[in-house]
């Protein structure tokens, strides 16, 4: 969580019920860290509350962002004075989908990434599903792209793209 061993690196993005920062820390071997913070207000806390019960659930799901707490943590904003609640979650790289695509010309993915990245999205919906929940905000922001790298057997690396789900907030059992 956001404290002692992580320090702000840079805000990534804000939505209706907060915003999401970067933080960098360092593991016990010495590793740097990345993690993505969401932080709400007293106000939206309540949505928050949600996402951390509802992420429990969906620990160890590669087509879902994982939460790296249990709990919601409350702090005072230094700033402000005042309350803000906190979830660490894992930091994609490649940002939302929807920053992916506007890299492409014209704003179009290439006909099988489209193909590969439909086929993620199935089977992150059909997990959610299973587990009995809606998402109701599925849209390109709430859809995060995480670089691989994979090894080849001829010792050549190639890169690809992983989607998860992101931003349960608004979901409903």
């Amino acid at each position: 969580m956001a404290g002692p061993d992580l320090f702000f690196v840079k805000h990534l993005g804000k939505g209706s019920f907060g915003s999401v920062g970067l933080y960098q820390g360092l593991r016990f071997d010495g590793t740097v860290i990345y993690v993505a913070v969401k932080t709400s207000d007293g106000q939206h806390a309540e949505s928050l509350f949600r996402e951390v019960q509802i992420l429990s659930e969906f620990k160890g799901c590669p087509r879902i962002v994982q939460c790296y707490n249990t709990r919601v943590k409350a702090s005072l904003n230094p700033f402000n004075g005042c309350v803000e609640y906190k979830i660490p979650l894992e930091y994609a790289p490649g940002g939302s989908l929807m920053s992916f695509i506007t890299k492409f010309k014209d704003n179009k993915l290439p006909d099988p990434m489209i193909k590969y990245f439909t086929r993620m999205l199935l089977q992150g919906l059909a997990t959610i599903h299973a587990h009995g929940y809606v998402h109701c905000d599925l849209k390109p922001e709430n859809i995060l792209v995480f670089p691989t790298f994979v090894n080849n057997i001829n010792g050549t690396w190639s890169s690809s793209f992983e989607l998860k789900i992101s931003d349960f907030g608004l979901s409903v059992y």
